[in-house]
């Protein structure tokens, strides 16, 4: 999926304090904004669970630490 590849490429960027935890965050929210649009709760939740358990998206979680 482009979106998680796009969200890999933003973590590591991230990871190398290139681009800012809000433009991260904004990313994440701008796709579920987009996904919304769709019929795809489901598919929604199976990513964003995934992720999270992996720990792929601790970054959204630990703001400031």
């Amino acid at each position: 999926m482009l979106f998680i590849r796009k969200l890999k490429h933003m973590r590591l960027l991230y990871k190398k304090s290139l681009i800012t935890f809000e433009k991260l965050n904004a990313s994440v929210q701008s796709w579920l904004g987009h996904a919304k649009h769709a019929d795809n709760y489901g598919l929604r939740c199976r990513i964003l669970t995934s992720k999270i358990q992996s720990g792929f998206l601790k970054p959204l979680f630990q703001k400031g630490t």
